[in-house]
């Protein structure tokens, strides 16, 4: 029996591994789609300026606006406002796409190294059941419900470290952004009175920072919200109170279209130390259910050995 119960929770195992990149798979195809049809209409929109992409995407977001607006001192109209936030989406789609198809290939690979195991399992679940049934004792029963119960905490735990985990590196990355948009508030500020052209490249360069950072950010993000839905469907923690998805869109949204105002570069920061707080209470409340989890199991575990000992 213990010989077969170690085998089906190694097989379980392997049937979470298998669902989580199936799961990851799915998202990612879907949102590979629609991240080139955006990519698409920036292209078109970029063309419709007049622009050439291909120069385009040689050129850092600095060169970009010096050539597109010329010193600090001429009119931004609103053409040339729509040019650069297109340029700006049309980068961030692009990095998207293509971290999405690594990604993508990062699934396939996974998926072939952790096949999904369910016909051995349904075979070996089936002979586990057959041998309580053959003992008729209660007490086998129980040690049957107590073992399933014991996986079903180390499950949780792999589920909620695995969002920890992601948490951190989402956390990183915003706080990297807020940084950035800090210090290229500090330059802007010294520009508004007269810092000169220096300073002027200087707080460009800063923002040309923070857009690469904000890319990176919005990404781990959406990896975040992922291994949340997961914990979540453990049935473990509600995680549904979290949604970065949506949010992280509408914080760089605002930041591309605004970034060149001086006020919306500390509304920008604003928004990215907010989304930093939330995801800090999301880790806060995972660690909490960490240790719950742990407590659980421990508790499980010696109630299993005592049964074993009793049998």
């Amino acid at each position: 029996m213990d010989r077969l119960n170690e085998r089906l929770g190694k097989l379980q195992e392997q049937q979470r591994v298998h669902k989580k990149w199936s799961a990851k798979r799915k998202l990612i195809k879907q949102n590979l789609t629609e991240e080139r049809e955006r990519l698409d209409i920036f292209k078109e929109k970029l063309e419709k300026e007049n622009l050439d992409v291909e120069k385009l995407h040689k050129i850092s977001v600095t060169n970009l606006l010096y050539t597109l607006l010329g010193t600090k001192e001429d009119r931004l109209d609103r053409e040339k406002q729509e040019a650069a936030a297109a340029k700006l989406k049309y980068d961030e789609a692009a990095f998207s796409v293509k971290k999405m198809e690594k990604e993508l290939e990062t699934c396939r690979m996974q998926l072939e190294k952790h096949p999904d195991p369910e016909k051995e399992y349904a075979e070996l679940l089936k002979e586990k059941e057959k041998l309580i049934a053959d003992k008729n004792s209660p007490l086998s029963r129980e040690l049957y419900e107590v073992i399933e119960m014991e996986n079903h905490y180390e499950k949780s735990l792999k589920e909620i470290n695995e969002a920890l985990a992601e948490g951190d590196e989402a956390l990183n990355a915003l706080q990297q952004v807020v940084d950035a948009l800090h210090k290229a508030g500090n330059w802007g500020t010294i520009d508004m009175i007269g810092g000169g052209a220096i300073t002027t490249a200087l707080k460009h360069n800063q923002m040309d920072q923070a857009k690469i950072l904000m890319h990176e950010a919005q990404y781990k993000l959406k990896q975040f919200q992922s291994e949340l839905n997961e914990v979540g469907e453990t049935g473990s923690v509600r995680m549904d109170k979290f949604n970065f998805l949506h949010v992280a869109d509408y914080v760089f949204d605002g930041f591309i279209v605004d970034w060149l105002v001086q006020g919306k570069i500390h509304e920008s920061k604003r928004q990215a130390t907010s989304q930093a707080d939330t995801v800090s209470e999301a880790i806060s409340l995972l660690k909490r259910e960490k240790q719950k989890a742990e407590q659980a199991l421990q508790t499980t575990k010696e109630k299993r050995l005592e049964m074993v000992k009793k049998a």
